[in-house]
């Protein structure tokens, strides 16, 4: 089965763990079981194709070139993959699109396409594309043929012209679009700009109105529940982009949400360690939000539907982490990320402390930058931006991080495989432990599955003193560095009960 590691091929990738440990390990049937359990789990990686792996030389990422790095991503620890826009379009980003039913010339044929997801799936991978329903290009043929389909707001600009909702030929003309694809293989979708789909009112304070917002979460629920017709695990999840308490009931029509807030807490409390409360930030952010979430559930979603987190550090309209953090605090990012409940997402090249920020339209460019070729350090490098600022030119390369054991990405690869041998820290519940330490963090995730139960123990250093710890009971199964009885400044340590 995909990813099933055992603990002597953890060891040899990554510094600090110690030992065998005497934790029984599940059985691969019950891993197996745990995945058609949770269809809807995994750990999630954003790719902009045009700069991911170029195939033919033209200097452009395309289907080819994701399709034979699958045995990466798998290799990294990847369920699932979200594909950034992959239809015609003028723009390099893709996000006004003119034809739904087909793929962008530069990225290949949809052909290319179907081979790519065939070969996903032998590689344990699934992927869900981005679908921009909000609007489309001003070129795409249902401008002229069905101009009734628009409104007259453009909140994304001109050249990005708003379907109308409320419209029923509009509606059906979608779920069209997405049976198309999940016909072809595609396990789901993330829905751009879905807090924006209705806008018949003036917004306020830079969202729509109340009665908007209602109607959007309407057509959502009502969307996924078609497509569960069509695929009964199907995956939605919604940039909503906004706070926990403003998009929390948009879960009546999503899997999952992208949790914003928690971008924001990563990084302030990552960059201010030393000086910021993990506790009341990060910490009492998450109760707070599965709070927020637990009540909505028991108001709103069916008593058989659970919300699945989707934290992520940053994505492709933020600036990457890499160019505001040293290797010490992005590697604290990534365990402070990967060891959370729900679905993370990585934006690509993140696993290699990748750099990009806006430019501000310096000539001609703007978050181009943030969206700056992969680094493999072969052919399938890609070269589409001539005029780019290389803000990469320092940034090891996948070959030379490959063979660093304390490399970020050899960080990531530990921490995302050990997800995947610990179905705790995959499916296991989240409960906060106090501690006595200001700057400690420390909570566990607990699975019970038939007779199958396990407990990890998570603790984040994020003082600039060592910290001891006690762990009697336990065994580590993850040290940022070597542990005796102290956890380093800025470290962590995983811990499974004997």
């Amino acid at each position: 089965m995909k990813k099933i590691l055992l603990m002597i091929l953890i060891l040899s990738i990554t510094v600090g763990l110690v030992g065998c440990q005497s934790t029984k390990q599940p059985k691969e049937t019950l891993l197996e079981q745990l995945e058609l359990a949770n269809p809807r789990t995994g750990s999630y990686y954003q790719i902009f194709v045009r700069s991911f792996a170029d195939s033919n030389n033209d200097g452009i990422g395309d289907f080819n070139g994701i399709t034979a790095k699958l045995p990466y991503l798998a290799d990294l620890g990847i369920d699932g993959i979200w594909l950034m826009p992959i239809h015609p379009s003028p723009s390099y980003h893709g996000y006004d699109v003119t034809d739904f039913y087909d793929t962008h010339d530069d990225y290949g044929t949809l052909e290319d396409f179907d081979l790519m997801i065939k070969t996903a799936e032998d590689n344990g991978i699934k992927i869900i594309i981005d679908l921009v329903l909000n609007h489309t290009s001003d070129q795409h043929l249902w401008k002229t043929q069905h101009p009734t389909w628009y409104t007259n707001f453009s909140y994304f600009g001109a050249w990005m012209p708003e379907l109308d909702f409320s419209k029923t030929e509009v509606k059906d003309a979608m779920l069209d679009v997405m049976t198309f694809w999940l016909n072809r293989g595609v396990h789901g979708f993330r829905v751009d700009a879905a807090i924006h789909i209705f806008n018949s009112n003036t917004y306020v304070n830079g969202l729509p109105a109340t009665n908007d917002i209602k109607r959007s979460i309407d057509y959502f629920t009502m969307l996924r529940a078609q497509l569960r017709k069509i695929n009964p695990d199907v995956y939605l999840v919604g940039e909503v982009w906004a706070s926990k308490d403003y998009t929390a009931s948009f879960y009546q029509g999503f899997d999952s949400l992208f949790n914003f807030d928690y971008s924001t807490q990563i990084m302030n409390t990552v960059q201010n360690t030393r000086t910021s409360n993990y506790d009341t930030t990060l910490n009492g952010y998450y109760r707070a939000f599965q709070t927020v979430m637990d009540n909505y559930n028991k108001r709103f979603v069916n008593s058989d539907e659970v919300y699945i987190d989707a934290p992520f550090i940053r994505n492709h309209d933020q600036d990457r982490p890499a160019s505001v953090l040293n290797t010490d605090k992005l590697k604290l990012a990534a365990e402070a990320l990967l060891t959370l409940p729900g679905n993370p997402f990585l934006y690509y090249g993140e696993e290699l402390g990748m750099k990009g920020v806006s430019s501000f339209g310096e000539n001609g460019i703007w978050d181009e930058t943030r969206g700056l070729p992969f680094k493999w350090g072969d052919t399938y490098t890609t070269n589409w931006c001539t005029a780019c600022v290389d803000y990469n030119s320092s940034v090891s390369d996948l070959n030379a991080q490959k063979n660093d054991t304390t490399s970020l990405f050899n960080t990531y690869k530990t921490l995302l495989n050990l997800k995947n041998t610990y179905p705790a820290l995959k499916y296991g519940d989240f409960k906060l432990v106090d501690t006595t330490e200001t700057y400690l963090s420390a909570f566990s995730r607990t699975l019970t599955f038939e007779d199958f139960s396990q407990t990890v123990l998570v603790y984040h250093n994020f003082s600039n003193a060592e910290i001891a710890v006690d762990i009697t009971g336990y065994d580590v199964i993850y040290s940022t560095t070597a542990f005796s009885s102290t956890i380093a400044p800025m470290q962590t340590l995983i811990l499974v009960k004997q």
